[in-house]
């Protein structure tokens, strides 16, 4: 079980994953190097990568919901089920956000989208009268 964090996320997709969730502290790792580089090869994105990683925190802290520990005469329990309900409340917020950051584009200027032909050839992505005639208005040969 290997943990690496530089403290700058933005120098490596793993930090980045790290931060987003929070697991920055190597006396408390929720997920190892290992998982975050197996996440990161699964999505396309580290917000996607990060949702998962929060989905499976979640579901390990739900597995051990109620941890017990007995020291002596002494009974300490504690429970994990808020922390993974915490986490799932995290995972939905990463995959909106992962859904902001690939939001479709808008152009400015959406005859730059034509091919280099189209251009060449006057083409434009504007409406123009008789477009949706049967047969086109440029199709049209004058019988005259």
């Amino acid at each position: 079980m290997s943990f690496s964090y530089s403290g700058d996320p933005s120098t490596s997709d793993l930090d980045e994953v790290r931060t987003l969730l929070a697991d920055t502290d190597s006396t408390d790792v929720l997920l190892t190097d290992e998982t975050i580089t197996w996440l990161l090869t699964e999505w396309p994105t580290t917000y996607q990568a990060a949702r998962a990683g929060a989905e499976i925190i979640a579901s390990q802290m739900a597995r051990d919901a109620i941890s017990q520990k007995r020291i002596g005469d002494l009974s300490l329990s504690y429970d994990y089920s808020a922390r993974a309900n915490d986490y799932r409340k995290l995972a939905e917020s990463l995959a909106a956000q992962a859904a902001r950051k690939t939001a479709p584009r808008v152009y400015a200027n959406p005859d730059a989208l034509l091919s280099t032909r189209d251009r060449e050839a006057g083409t434009t992505t504007d409406f123009r009268i008789g477009q949706f005639d049967d047969p086109p208005v440029d199709d049209v040969v004058d019988a005259s």
